[in-house]
């Protein structure tokens, strides 16, 4: 089995790509080693080690929800084994979850214990929105938002973050995806940097929010979390992909991966 197992998704894909996933290519091609941007490696790394922490904070009987803030396509409220009590909440535009929510009907895939809320994360509060589905704000929840904040004006993730420490419960677990800012100057020095910004630049979705390496815990820190885990780029290489020495597959460098509590 590969660093992540995700039989849902894969439902999710076209007929093509589906059936390329039973072959070693594709992995290959995605990998390090020809993909020079290190995205392939940063996106598989980075859902084992968020499954982690949902895991791991979920084991908390405290946890009475668990909210996913710009799902997108994320499969985790239909793979990972949560217990029955615990309200699971999806919010992302609504177009995206049409979309979603079609494909997952398709697949007959049962999502009867998913709130789906849209929502303009640049515009709106999240936690206003949830409130008004139900959501718990006096007890301690389980919040992702993973490949989000790098896409949100500065502004927008503050206020955001800022939110969740002031009004969520003590015990509240906050995962996260940060991106790193990476000068023109510094792109070439960062793996994978000076390819991918290129690429999503031109593509329309430039990233819009980073911080400067080493950075990451102060920032957090400064809105008053406390930090639980915080893995780099080189740590899911070598958690995930060092064998006997060699670096199988490359992460993009400027990559971070959070674990955050409300003290």
């Amino acid at each position: 089995m590969g660093v992540v197992s995700d039989p849902i998704v894969s439902l999710l894909l076209p007929v093509t790509v589906r059936l390329q996933q039973y072959t070693a290519m594709p992995r290959f091609v995605m990998s390090g080693v020809v993909d020079p941007t290190g995205c392939y490696g940063w996106i598989v790394s980075r859902t084992r080690r968020i499954d982690s922490h949902v895991i791991r904070a979920l084991e908390d009987k405290s946890a009475v929800s668990l909210v996913i803030l710009g799902a997108g396509f994320d499969t985790r409220a239909y793979r990972l084994e949560i217990r029955a009590e615990v309200k699971v909440f999806e919010l992302d535009s609504a177009a995206t979850q049409l979309a979603k929510r079609k494909l997952l009907a398709s697949a007959n895939v049962n999502t009867s214990h998913v709130n789906f809320i849209p929502i303009n994360c640049n515009k709106e509060n999240f936690l206003d929105k949830l409130e008004a589905k139900g959501f718990d704000l006096s007890k301690p929840s389980v919040i992702l938002m993973e490949g989000l904040l790098p896409y949100m004006e500065e502004k927008a993730v503050r206020e955001t973050l800022t939110a969740v420490r002031n009004r969520c419960s003590a015990g509240t677990t906050l995962i996260v995806t940060m991106e790193n800012s990476v000068s023109p100057d510094e792109r070439d020095s960062v793996f994978g940097a000076a390819v991918l910004y290129n690429t999503i630049t031109i593509g329309g979705e430039p990233i819009t929010f980073g911080l400067p390496l080493g950075q990451e815990k102060r920032y957090v820190q400064d809105l008053g979390f406390k930090v639980l885990s915080h893995s780099t780029a080189r740590d899911l290489e070598v958690d995930y992909f060092l064998t006997r020495g060699d670096l199988q597959t490359r992460v993009f460098g400027a990559g971070n991966v959070m674990a955050l509590r409300v003290p």
